[in-house]
């Protein structure tokens, strides 16, 4: 596996690397929720990585390694060697939907060669844990379950995923 990390603050820390793009690479954007600082360098990230995964979520604060970083995008990009990396999304009208498109999400994605699924989704709409007992209720106690809701600083307003 291959493992870059990047930051966004006005500009990148380092040139994003193209040559990581592949199916086979899973790319996960954090940052902050105001969209006049993330719309170009999420497009950045679009044009670099178009045969990628890529997923994210607005935060509450961006962590790059030791550090707690405000009004910035913090991107992680893995080209995976031998694991197959599969996107599955749902949309939600209400809290109380949010059980059946955890089962919804864990039925497409589940097969016999799934090891672990990380979640993302929006901070004020789901019911984050009606959303991972779907998700449960589908597949084996072996399969490791993780990710978080997006944040919006203390706004609690308009959060993205």
């Amino acid at each position: 596996m291959k493992l870059m990390i990047y930051s966004y603050k006005g500009t990148w820390n380092m040139p994003l690397d193209s040559t990581l793009d592949s199916n086979d690479t899973l790319v996960i954007v954090f940052g902050t929720s105001k969209k006049e600082i993330v719309d170009k360098p999420i497009q950045e990230v679009l044009s670099h990585f178009p045969n990628s995964k890529i997923m994210g979520a607005s935060t509450a604060g961006e962590i790059l390694q030791d550090e707690l970083l405000k009004e910035s995008i913090v991107v992680v990009v893995m080209q995976f060697d031998t694991t197959r990396v599969k996107i599955a999304t749902q949309s939600l009208s209400h809290a109380d939907d949010s059980f059946s498109r955890g089962v919804n999400i864990a039925n497409t994605l589940k097969g016999d060669d799934l090891k672990a699924i990380f979640i993302l989704s929006d901070g004020l709409m789901v019911n984050g844990s009606k959303l991972t007992s779907g998700i449960d209720s589908v597949i084996s106690k072996d399969i490791v379950v993780t990710g978080g809701l997006a944040g919006d600083d203390d706004r609690f307003i308009e959060t993205g995923s």
